[in-house]
């Protein structure tokens, strides 16, 4: 048996800026901005963010020899996430007084530029002294917030099958604790209703010019088409804290046979399933429906992949000098011989998806909003890619029904799993061998050889328009979107096929 463990400590500073401008936002006294002196020292006083001193990361491995043919591994050990950049969002450094992001509109059907180049920039316009709070995105972040971290842990046998084949199962866990998440720290709270009509507290004072609404449209004409509004200006409080959680369980299989006699394999398959609260706001949309009921926010994490199986091979063709065919040392076993085919395929059920609708809570901006779920959304569905944008669909709208005002819908996000990946890249390779020190290999790769469609998630923005008659929701119109952008590859590529020429020498 062979153990080993240790325990490492961390230690991180907060991010700051070298000026130190930075400001941050309290909700004492009504709210408002506090920035860090300009003089400031320590790490605290200058990134307004207390560093967490007690990151512990402990960590254990054991491998244990069963049998001459059987080892068992397994481990376990906790890794801090200190920087969780999520794009510009959180960022303290982007908060007023030291920037602004001020916009300068020419009104419909003027002629008079609103200033030009020329003369520079309308200082009086752009540097005003008086900051309205109920105008402006602000991001805020907890002073006492703590380091996010990942439990990792795996374990599993290996059984030597042949000499060269191997069999192994292993558990996988992964498990993240106080995750970086975002919320609108000022969205109101639905403390009753009129006429169905919600009444919303806006919590924090000093970011909205109405604090207590009576959502019920006030003009009686009026109110026959828009029966509820928010009145008022509300600021956007991007609140950022460290309370998120992951929880990742999977098994993974794998058969492996390495380069022997000219032939070598692998087969990986993986059951898994990924939970989450909350979802990157980079990639991942909106912040929560309902920033006070993070329950209903753990659903499907956003690469909850539930099956994968991915195979790869290398045969060297049994053709050329000391194989069994052409085996001869001539000019025929050099053009016929040095053959090499390889191949990758790989299969994995579809990513999941959420469900939105407008929203109708009257609870203020920036945050999702889903409709309710009311039946099987894959009732009726099609599995033949060739209806996906005409007659069939993927999901039903029949199984989703719009939300009573003041309600946030009782679909979770990410409730649905899109269509799945299948693709297969093959390659052939021959080495044309001219002396001891140069050697030529010719390469074909035919990349999704089988020119296999793999389809994006469906439309899931349920409005009346979409889900009426003709409407595309559900209906899924787009193969996926390349990995890194146009013309990088990726699994929504057609066939792509490449020769290269290679000399090593």
């Amino acid at each position: 048996m062979n153990l080993t463990y240790g325990v490492r400590y961390e230690l991180f500073a907060p991010i700051m800026s070298h000026d130190n401008l930075v400001s941050n936002f309290t909700s004492a006294n009504g709210g408002s901005i506090v920035t860090a002196p300009s003089n400031a020292s320590g790490w605290a006083n200058r990134a307004l963010i207390q560093p967490d001193k007690n990151d512990f990361a402990p960590r254990v491995g054991v491998a244990y020899q069963f049998t001459k043919k059987m080892v068992v591994r397994g481990g376990y050990g906790i890794f801090y996430q200190h920087y969780n950049r999520i794009g510009s969002e959180s960022l303290l450094e982007l908060n007023p007084p030291f920037l602004q992001d001020i916009q300068l509109n020419q009104g419909t059907g003027s002629s008079t530029p609103i200033f030009q180049l020329k003369n520079g920039f309308p200082l009086s316009t752009i540097t005003g002294t008086a900051l309205d709070l109920t105008k402006l995105q602000l991001r805020a972040q907890d002073p006492n917030q703590r380091s996010g971290y990942v439990e990792q842990a795996s374990f599993g046998p290996e059984y030597e099958l042949f000499q060269d084949t191997v069999l192994a199962a292993t558990y996988v866990g992964n498990w993240g604790r106080k995750m970086n998440r975002l919320r609108n720290g000022n969205q109101g709270l639905i403390t009753g209703a009129d006429s169905g009509c919600p009444i919303v507290q806006l919590p924090v004072a000093n970011l909205n010019t109405m604090s207590n609404i009576d959502t019920l449209n006030p003009d009686p004409v009026a109110r026959v088409k828009t029966p509820c509004v928010l009145n008022g200006q509300h600021g956007f409080l991007e609140l950022a804290t460290n309370d998120g959680n992951t929880d990742y369980n999977g098994l993974y299989l794998s058969l492996r046979k390495r380069m022997s006699k000219g032939f070598g394999y692998a087969v990986n398959y993986t059951y898994s399933h990924g939970l989450a609260n909350f979802q990157d706001n980079l990639t991942g949309g909106s912040t929560p429906a309902n920033a006070y009921n993070y329950g209903a926010e753990m659903s499907n994490s956003p690469f909850d992949v539930r099956h994968r199986l991915v195979s790869n091979f290398t045969w060297d063709l049994p053709i050329g000098r000391g194989k069994r065919f052409v085996s001869g040392d001539n000019l025929a076993s050099n053009l016929l011989g040095g053959w090499q085919f390889n191949g990758i395929v790989t299969l994995q059920t579809g990513t999941p998806f959420s469900v939105t609708t407008p929203d109708v809570s009257f609870t203020g901006s920036n945050h999702a909003s889903y409709p309710n779920c009311v039946g099987d959304p894959f009732a009726g569905a099609t599995s033949d890619p060739a209806s996906y944008t005409s007659t069939g669909f993927f999901i039903n709208p029949t199984a989703f029904a719009f939300p009573a005002r003041g309600t946030f819908g009782t679909c979770r996000p990410r409730a649905f799993h899109g269509p799945g990946i299948q693709t297969t890249d093959l390659s052939l390779f021959k080495m044309f061998r001219m002396t001891e020190r140069f050697t030529w290999q010719f390469r074909a790769e035919f990349f999704n050889a089988f020119n296999h469609p793999n389809f994006a998630n469906p439309n899931a923005s349920f409005t009346l328009a979409n889900s009426g008659t003709g409407g595309s929701f559900g209906k899924v119109s787009n193969t996926l979107n390349p990995i890194l952008g146009t013309g990088s590859g990726g699994p929504g590529d057609p066939r792509e096929i490449q020769l290269a020429l290679k000399l090593y020498f």
